[in-house]
């Protein structure tokens, strides 16, 4: 299991590739373990993403869980985490980058820093 921990205003997310997994249906119950402060690797929220297939307004989706299990909607936080991952993963080199939740797409657009 490969996954990611990012940081952004105070928040902790942990970001995990799903394509192909075979457990989506324990999403919920993982979600709950890792991101346990004591017994897992402690997080905030964990984003499930994949690439999307044959979906020409988005570019990855996601489903969003807070460290209780229960299902978010959009974690601005988190999914700027997710982008910034991608981009540095070499997962995408698109300047913008749609990612679909479960409150819609949200296009979220990198802008160059120096380092």
């Amino acid at each position: 299991m490969e996954f990611a921990k990012l940081h952004a205003l105070g928040n902790d997310f942990l970001v995990m590739n799903v394509a192909g997994a075979a457990y989506a249906q324990a999403l919920a119950s993982h979600a709950r373990q890792i991101c346990d402060r004591h017994c897992g690797v402690g997080a905030d929220g964990i984003l499930y993403y994949q690439p999307t297939i044959g979906d020409p307004e988005s570019d990855f989706s996601a489903l969003i869980f807070n460290a209780d299990g229960s299902k978010a909607e959009m974690s601005g936080n988190g999914v700027r985490c997710l982008v910034a991952f991608l981009h540095e993963s070499g997962q995408t080199r698109r300047s913008t980058v749609r990612i679909r939740t479960v409150a819609g797409i949200k296009a979220l657009t990198l802008h160059a820093q120096d380092r």
